[in-house]
């Protein structure tokens, strides 16, 4: 059996309705496809040392130590990065390790991805964090440098199968960006299409970038 291996650039515990329901432990991944100007973790797209490559195997015996916690609140695993879906193997194969766990497995994810890569995810994926940037294009690619067409088909993949329960979205509003009127625009499309759960908030540009190395993993 072929184990396959992703790069994680942190593990962050005890994550109490943060990233999904109950407590979660956070899991990065190195790597994106966007290049977002506030980006907080910009060294994503770096050549560098801060992640180790981990099999599926390895990073459950890192993350077993809270299952407790999971079973008693109904929490798990919430896969963020960089994106998630530039590793549909490794989530794959690491859902058959823990499904019978009980655990929930999260997605934090742009759902700027293949939808054929996207959509082997849905039947095992409880809840997705979906954040949009904005739906008119313009914005997006001025904002990201890639176009929201694939989003916009990956979030009707997602109604079709009648998942939008399980989605909270969101929705920024991004100084120099968009505006109200876009964040009001990119809403009502959403509400066309379902969904119902939002996140609307405002990106604090003026902070500095930065992240938390793992301790777990000595990073």
């Amino acid at each position: 059996m072929v184990q396959h291996t992703a790069p994680i650039i942190s593990i962050s515990r005890h994550r109490i309705n943060i990233d999904g329901p109950g407590i979660v432990t956070l899991v990065g991944f190195h790597g994106c496809q966007l290049n977002c100007l506030y980006c907080i973790n910009q060294f994503i797209h770096r050549a560098t040392q801060d992640y180790k490559n981990l099999t599926g195997i390895e990073l459950f015996q890192i993350v077993k130590i809270d299952d407790i916690y999971f079973k008693a609140s109904k929490g798990g695993i919430t896969f963020g990065g960089g994106e998630p879906l530039l590793y549909v193997d490794f989530i794959e194969e690491f859902y058959q390790i823990i499904r019978k766990e009980g655990w929930t497995l999260n997605i934090e994810s742009s759902l700027n991805a293949e939808k054929r890569e996207f959509a082997r995810l849905l039947p095992i994926v409880n809840n997705w964090i979906i954040d949009i940037k904005d739906l008119n294009d313009s914005i997006y690619k001025r904002y990201t440098g890639a176009s929201s067409n694939q989003v916009i088909t990956n979030l009707r993949i997602l109604a079709e199968a009648n998942l939008q329960y399980r989605s909270l979205i969101r929705v920024p509003l991004i100084s120099g960006f968009n505006n109200n009127e876009n964040r009001k625009k990119s809403v009502s499309i959403l509400c066309e299409m379902g969904f119902s759960r939002f996140d609307l908030f405002e990106y604090k540009t003026d902070c500095i970038m930065f992240y938390d190395k793992c301790k777990t993993l000595n990073l």
